[in-house]
């Protein structure tokens, strides 16, 4: 009994410290977006095997103009649903964002010398932020952050901007990112597009420790 206890908490200390891969979240997006697309299709399915035949048969203005009054109407009795799948979603990003943060939390101030990932039980009161990344590292992350943002999950026709906030870590991970940008749900997942990119950067340094530094990162995407 005892031998099979033991074996039970080894386990359990393993997923406790396990840390989401870069696949991982990569995937825990993509389904966020393939199970909303799927939901959203059928809503619009529906109005668009009600309303389509009938806009191929009409042939007077008159005609066309009391379709788009019917179709107006079924489509605002479908829009609460449409938005509460919107919300969802959104919830959903948000809950995979906690998720990565909490299974790979801050290490913290460490010692050069020391080569493993244990965090730190020393508080970090502030950290120094460091304004916009050197030219050379923003130049690599925003180039990976392009190539593996995926653009077609929104339905935009303009350039959404936000201004990322990185805390680099002791060991050089970016954590704790933050966004600042008008479109929600574009902050979202532009964070979790950097935390999948799995990149690290060089620490800070300061009489003998890797230290917490702060970057900012602004990020445009033009979707017309």
């Amino acid at each position: 009994m005892k031998k099979y206890l033991i074996v039970l908490i080894v386990i359990f200390s393993i997923n406790l410290n396990a840390q989401m891969s870069k696949k991982a979240i990569t995937e825990s997006l993509n389904r966020i977006y393939e199970n909303y697309m799927r939901e959203i299709t059928v809503i619009n399915d529906k109005l668009k095997n009600k309303y389509e035949p009938k806009f191929l048969k009409a042939t007077t203005d008159k005609e066309k103009q009391a379709l788009n009054k019917e179709y107006q109407k079924d489509y605002d009795f479908y829009l609460p649903e449409a938005e509460k799948l919107q919300a969802q979603k959104i919830k959903e990003l948000k809950i995979l964002i906690k998720k990565i943060e909490t299974e790979n939390p801050l290490i913290g101030k460490k010692k050069i010398s020391d080569s493993s990932g244990t965090i730190s039980k020393e508080p970090y009161k502030e950290i120094p932020d460091f304004g916009r990344m050197p030219n050379k590292e923003t130049d690599e992350l925003r180039k990976a952050f392009i190539n593996n943002f995926r653009s077609d999950y929104f339905d935009l026709n303009k350039t959404v901007e936000t201004d990322l906030r990185i805390i680099v870590d002791s060991d050089g991970s970016l954590k704790n990112i933050t966004a600042t940008g008008s479109n929600e749900e574009f902050n979202y997942v532009a964070i979790i597009t950097v935390y999948s990119l799995g990149k690290k950067l060089t620490p800070s340094e300061s009489n003998g420790y890797y230290m917490l530094k702060s970057y900012r990162l602004p990020i445009a995407i033009n979707f017309d």
